[in-house]
C-alpha cells in the first residue's frame, strides 16, 4: 500500500495526503522514530520489542566497544549478516562504520590489529 500517484487522487485523498505532510513537519520526532521502527522490521525482521529485548541483553551497550553512546542517530545500529541476513547485535555508530569501512573482512580486521600492534 503506497501513495496514490497525484494525478489519480480524489480531493479528497488530496486533502488527507496534504494534511499529513504538513503533520509530518510540525512532527519530526514522532516521524522519526516511527521510520526506525518500521525500517527495523522491515529490513532485519525485528519488532521495537526485540530490539529492546537486545539492546537490554547488551546492557545498552554496543556489542563490540561497550559504549553507552550510541552515536549521531541516537538509536544503536542493528548489526547483521549481509549473507545470511541474521541479526548479531547492536552497535554505536563507530563501530557500525568501522566494521563497513573494512567490508566485514576477518583478514583486513586482523591485519589491522597486527599494524597496530
Amino acid at each position: 500500500m503506497g501513495t496514490v500517484p497525484k494525478q489519480n487522487r480524489t480531493p479528497k485523498e488530496q486533502a488527507k495526503y496534504e494534511y499529513n505532510i504538513a503533520w509530518a513537519k510540525t512532527h519530526p520526532d514522532h516521524v522519526k522514530r516511527y521510520r526506525n521502527k518500521a525500517q527495523r522490521k522491515y529490513r532485519y525482521g525485528i519488532t521495537p520489542e526485540e530490539y529492546n529485548k537486545i539492546l537490554e541483553s547488551q546492557d545498552k551497550k554496543c556489542k563490540i566497544c561497550g559504549s553507552t553512546n550510541p552515536g549521531v542517530k541516537g538509536t544503536f545500529y542493528v548489526d547483521h549478516n549481509h549473507r545470511t541476513h541474521t541479526v548479531r547485535g547492536l552497535l554505536c555508530n563507530d563501530c557500525n562504520s568501522a566494521l563497513g569501512f573494512v567490508k566485514e573482512s576477518i583478514s583486513t580486521l586482523q591485519s589491522m590489529i597486527e599494524y597496530l600492534q
